[in-house]
């Protein structure tokens, strides 16, 4: 034999093999699940495990296990914007009817809520919040529910009907660097007010959704915090807060938390806590607080849970709201950065179920990878799901570099835009 059909038959006999091949890998994706059946997720998920694996993390989970700590890439380090995190880029096809894939998306610059030069700054909020309630009263409310550490108010805005039966929970802005949470959920606020009457995804119109549906949103949970790393030390409004701020930066440099010579430089690129130096995410009143570590001692910028559970004056009023409202049927908390999903924090039963339903539902969607976190860190997640019952996930918008730019916005909007009616399907 030649060498030339020698070098034909193998070309063939390697093409029709990884045809076969192929072939039996969308079978196996395609094929039907059932995670109800085992109470575990189903082990073909695009998933990355924890970092102690924990039990119910599949066997054959793609990749090392890997910290969920959105910030692992700097743990205990100065952020400089370029660190890399968990990020993916995922296709995948729905059976959705083109023709009713949603309303078309307006530019995200248009509308009343916008990115300003600086980012978008509490003031900036404050002055949409009240813009939109005149805009579209019959369909929006707001109210202060406390304030904060330096007295800034803390607001959340009810969207849709207030009486109605199914009732969802939207977080934005709990850590201060991730202000582009904020100006996303505002974002989504305007959009889905302004498209009332003509809007719809997925057979579901948005008048219909906003009238069975009550979306209680915190936009900004932190504004301290935002105002920090926005527009740096001189935005504090008490003489009091600027002095723990100042205190907390000198004992971070010493200790080798960051190499940042000016502070301004240092909130701008680190700053997540309040005006505390508390994370608030690491500060909810779990029922086992006590056994929570962060790895931190100390006020510092990231990470630390504080004295004692909700100790903070943010952490209570988004406590208390929560308790106001009465019955919660989902949670959905924006953070950035990565674009992925957090769940599980280690639930069990149907609220597991319902949890894993979301998660999985938000990922096919936004193309975010799904990440298994059994870590216990006091997060306003765990507080509502292992506490209240609640299903919840974290979703981590936007690309991996601060200062985050709002550049990053429109992209993120687009993943996100439908994710209101994807939850109200789910959950009513």
């Amino acid at each position: 034999m030649s060498s030339v059909n020698f070098c034909k038959k193998l070309f063939c006999g390697i093409l029709i093999l990884l045809l076969l091949l192929s072939a039996a890998a969308c079978e196996k994706t395609n094929a039907s699940k059932d995670p109800t059946k085992t109470g575990e997720p189903d082990t073909d998920s695009d998933c990355t495990c924890s970092e102690s694996c924990p039990e119910g993390c599949p066997e054959d989970c793609s990749g090392s296990c890997a910290s969920t700590d959105e910030d692992s890439s700097v743990q205990g380090g100065d952020e400089t914007g370029t660190g890399t995190e968990t990020e993916t880029e995922t296709e995948m096809e729905t059976d959705e009817d083109p023709s009713d894939s949603g309303t078309q998306t307006p530019d995200v610059s248009d509308g009343i809520v916008k990115p300003s030069e600086q980012g978008y700054t509490y003031p900036e909020m404050v002055d949409d919040l009240a813009l939109l309630a005149q805009t579209y009263g019959e369909y929006f409310s707001y109210q202060s529910i406390g304030k904060s550490v330096d007295g800034r108010e803390i607001f959340a805005c009810v969207v849709g009907n207030p009486e109605a039966e199914h009732r969802v929970l939207l977080t934005g802005g709990i850590h201060g660097k991730e202000y582009l949470s904020s100006l996303l959920v505002m974002t989504q606020v305007e959009y889905y007010l302004a498209n009332r009457e003509s809007g719809s995804y997925n057979g579901l119109s948005y008048a219909d959704m906003m009238q069975t549906h009550a979306f209680y949103v915190l936009p900004m949970i932190n504004p301290d915090g935002i105002m920090l790393a926005l527009c740096g030390i001189d935005s504090m409004q008490t003489d009091h807060a600027r002095e723990t701020v100042e205190k907390i930066y000198a004992e971070n440099l010493r200790d080798g938390l960051t190499t940042a010579t000016d502070i301004d430089d240092y909130l701008a690129y680190n700053w997540k806590s309040n005006a505390n130096g508390v994370d608030l995410n690491r500060n909810f009143a779990l029922s086992n607080w006590e056994e929570v570590k962060t790895g931190i001692l100390a006020p510092c910028f990231r990470n630390y849970k504080g004295p004692r559970p909700a100790s903070e004056p943010e952490t209570q009023a988004v406590s208390a709201y929560v308790e106001s409202i009465g019955e919660i049927e989902a949670l959905l908390a924006f953070h950035t950065a990565g674009q992925v999903v957090y769940w599980d924090c280690g639930m069990t039963g149907g609220v597991r179920l319902d949890t894993y339903d979301l998660a999985q539902a938000v990922c096919e969607h936004t193309g975010y990878k799904m990440i298994y976190d059994a870590h216990l860190d006091a997060s306003l997640n765990d507080w509502i799901t292992l506490e209240k019952g609640v299903p919840s996930v974290t979703v981590e918008i936007a690309a991996v570099i601060y200062p985050m730019p709002t550049s990053e916005l429109a992209d993120a909007f687009e993943q996100t835009k439908e994710l209101w009616v994807i939850t109200a399907q789910l959950f009513g």
